[in-house]
């Protein structure tokens, strides 16, 4: 999480420096904010949702074949989630 943050921290500030534009500085830490959030959105879901599942699995109320069809959901919902970003207004 700290190397995707430190990553976009540096994407920000090489958009800033190269544009020579305050204003642009600006809008880029809007869609580093943004981005930003929606990540935490898709580690606490996918983390959620993997939880949930171990914990059924351990009462035997999940089987191994839910558990996938559920990781493999997550990770549907989560790169749609994600395609959020490049849909940013300007």
């Amino acid at each position: 999480m700290k190397r995707v943050i430190i990553v976009l921290t540096l994407c920000l500030l090489t958009c800033a420096c190269v544009s020579n534009k305050p204003s642009k500085e600006i809008l880029e830490r809007e869609k580093y904010t943004n981005t930003k959030q929606i990540v935490k959105e898709n580690i606490f879901f996918a983390l959620l949702i993997k939880i949930l599942f171990l914990t059924l699995g351990a009462l035997g109320l999940a089987s191994m074949m839910m558990a996938v069809f559920a990781d493999v959901g997550v990770s549907i919902i989560a790169i749609l989630n994600a395609i959020r970003t490049l849909y940013f207004k300007e």
